[in-house]
């Protein structure tokens, strides 16, 4: 799986014609099955390096609870930004990093296995970097 970019099949309906883009019309689109990932995933926040504001994508095979947390340097809980349910599929999730300090930053997503199970949480974490 590409984490940079998706791609899907589209038809560009018209033709040139004067006047510009308004004329222009996209067919096409995502395919539903298509946008559930088959497994967890965390992305790179994108951008990293980032001033002030950044982006976290995560997807979901399948809908639950899920926690997206962020740590500094020091293992310091700064923010948590997603706490809660969410439905399978792709989420994107924006941090404004403006009140804080420039430096590395760990994001933390953990998604709560059923009860009973061996397997315990799953989590994932990756560093991103602010620079003011």
């Amino acid at each position: 799986m590409k984490c940079d970019s998706f791609q899907f099949q589209f038809t560009v309906v018209g033709g040139r014609v004067e006047g510009g883009a308004e004329e222009w019309t996209l067919e096409g689109g995502w395919d539903a099955a298509a946008q559930i990932p088959t497994e967890y995933v965390l992305m790179s926040a994108y951008p990293n390096p980032f001033n002030a504001q950044t982006s976290i994508q995560f997807g979901l095979p399948e809908a639950g609870n899920v926690n997206l947390t962020i740590y500094n340097l020091m293992g310091q809980k700064v923010a948590i930004l997603v706490d809660g349910h969410k439905d399978a599929g792709h989420h994107t999730v924006a941090w404004d990093g403006a009140n804080y300090s420039s430096g590395i930053y760990f994001y933390r997503l953990t998604v709560p296995t059923e009860s009973g199970s061996s397997t315990g949480d799953q989590v994932f974490i990756k560093r991103m970097t602010l620079l003011k």
